[in-house]
């Protein structure tokens, strides 16, 4: 704090995220609010003291207590703040005028945990998709109950996918999903509690599709579910985040639910390696709660991933939250990629997967 300044505890009104001192008009008034309001940890937190008042007409100082500890002196009437853990915390914002006057206003912020939902792509397969389900019987959130996972599921899988060239031959992998072969195994997942939605009906990259075939990937897969007896929601996601260039008008009430990419997909990734980019996207993701994509396919014999280890590291040991899989919060949570920065994320796996492919024979 700056010598000089008279710190005035005063009466407080506070209205939402919206915090403001009453004055008795010789001294400055503190007002302030913050955006989000739903505040997680990790999560960059706007304060904002611009409507603030000095008894001269001019505020001249700020001075932030964030009450982690951190306490800063600023000129500026906006200031961006992190809280590294989730707790309750005092604020209090001081602002001075020209004459040397101060005004305080104080206010009780709560951080919650960054949370997280978990999905898998690619399924049902018998071969795979029984361990995914076992797995997540036993994956179970604060309060002790078993999670609710969001299956983004093919109609019939064409194998139209790099990866599927890559890891067949050099890794053994025979992993044929599909909705329609597999009616009564979507009908388990959904009776499981889990959400099953439309991942396209072949699994073809929709940004280089026409329109019309786009909404025939969606719709068709659509239709597969409902032959099964569910109804999915109106959400899907693209092959490989690779979203259309535009919606057809028959597709003009569907969202797109992107996700963080585990990176899962990549032949001989261990699993510590999946926790940490898992925990690198949880930390760096600008919403909560944050999707992470994962694959059915990490389910076949002798390439299976053990999720509860997975999930437990990243609650029990990083503090973050598990939630249940929603289609709305996971809309609203989804990260835009810009077509360049997709490529360059693709141009490095298929780059590491080549290395790999090229490379005397491995065991995970």
């Amino acid at each position: 704090m700056k010598t000089g300044h008279i710190l005035t505890c005063v009466v407080l009104a506070c209205v939402g995220a919206h915090q403001s001192a009453a004055s008795d008009g010789s001294r400055p008034v503190a007002v302030w609010k913050y955006e989000p309001q739903k505040v997680t940890a990790g999560q960059s937190v706007a304060f904002d003291a611009s409507e603030s008042a000095g008894r001269g007409g001019t505020i001249v100082g700020y001075e932030w207590d964030f009450g982690d500890h951190c306490r800063t002196w600023t000129t500026s009437s906006v200031w961006n703040h992190t809280y590294g853990e989730p707790g309750k915390y005092t604020v209090t914002l001081m602002v001075a005028d020209r004459t040397g006057s101060a005004g305080t206003a104080t206010l009780a912020l709560e951080v919650t945990s960054r949370a997280f939902m978990i999905t898998f792509d690619d399924g049902p397969a018998s071969e795979s998709t029984p361990y995914i389900l076992e797995q997540l019987r036993q994956v179970k959130k604060a309060d002790g109950t078993p999670v609710k996972a969001g299956f983004f599921v093919v109609g019939q899988d064409k194998s139209q996918t790099i990866y599927h060239d890559i890891w067949q031959p050099k890794y053994g992998i025979d992993h044929n999903p599909g909705v329609i072969s597999h009616p009564d195994l979507t009908r388990q997942i959904a009776k499981e509690g889990h959400i099953v939605a439309v991942h396209t009906q072949h699994h073809p990259d929709l940004d280089l599709l026409e329109p019309a075939r786009v909404e025939r990937e969606i719709l068709d897969c659509c239709q597969a579910i409902l032959d099964t007896g569910i109804t999915p929601p109106k959400v899907f996601r693209s092959p490989r985040m690779h979203d259309p260039k535009t919606l057809p008008p028959a597709l003009a009430d569907w969202r797109i639910v992107r996700g963080e990419l585990t990176k899962d997909y990549l032949p001989l990734i261990h699993e510590e390696e999946v926790i940490d980019n898992c925990r690198k996207s949880i930390r760096a993701a600008a919403a909560s709660p944050v999707v992470l994509t994962f694959h059915d396919f990490r389910g076949l014999p002798g390439h299976q991933l053990d999720f509860v280890k997975i999930v437990t590291t990243l609650t029990d040991k990083d503090g973050f939250t598990l939630v249940d899989f929603d289609p709305d919060a996971a809309v609203a949570a989804s990260r835009y990629r810009a077509p360049d920065e997709q490529t360059s994320e693709d141009l490095q796996d298929l780059l590491k997967v080549w290395r790999q492919r090229l490379s005397p024979a491995q065991t995970r």
